[in-house]
């Protein structure tokens, strides 16, 4: 079983998405890109 992580906006806390891996992705709240890896 592979246990995901909330990839949360840094600037809002608006959950963006549920992954793991390297993600870029922008906001649709605030505008803000954000990188998670």
């Amino acid at each position: 079983m592979q246990i995901y992580r909330e990839l949360r906006c840094k600037f809002c806390g608006k959950l963006l998405a549920k992954g793991s891996g390297f993600v870029q992705i922008k906001c649709t709240r605030c505008k803000n890109i954000n990188s998670f890896s």
